[in-house]
């Protein structure tokens, strides 16, 4: 970690802060034969079944509703159009 200073004029007063240090992948190659490694000594290679973790998100439901949802029918039947008149029995003057 690199500590530098900096003057404000505001408060006269000195500030220290952190400089950032640019990132080093000198680690990714050494992972990339890790990996490599382990795969070639696998027994079991690829085919085998690893069962998911019970946090895993992927056992979530597909909806986050805290009711069932309804069938497309009933909700099709439920909907309000705006160009639907609301009483067909009312005459409108709208249709001369």
């Amino acid at each position: 970690m690199i500590v530098s200073r900096k003057y404000n004029q505001r408060t006269k007063k000195w500030n220290s802060r952190v400089v950032k240090v640019k990132k080093g992948y000198e680690y990714i190659p050494v992972l990339m034969a890790r990996i490599i490694k382990m795969r070639k000594e696998d027994a079991n290679k690829v085919t085998r079944n690893v069962p998911l973790n019970d946090s895993n998100p992927a056992l979530l439901g597909p909806t986050i509703a805290t009711k069932p949802q309804p069938s497309s029918k009933e909700l099709f039947l439920l909907r309000k159009s705006r160009f639907e008149k609301a009483n067909p029995d009312e005459s409108s003057t709208d249709d001369l």
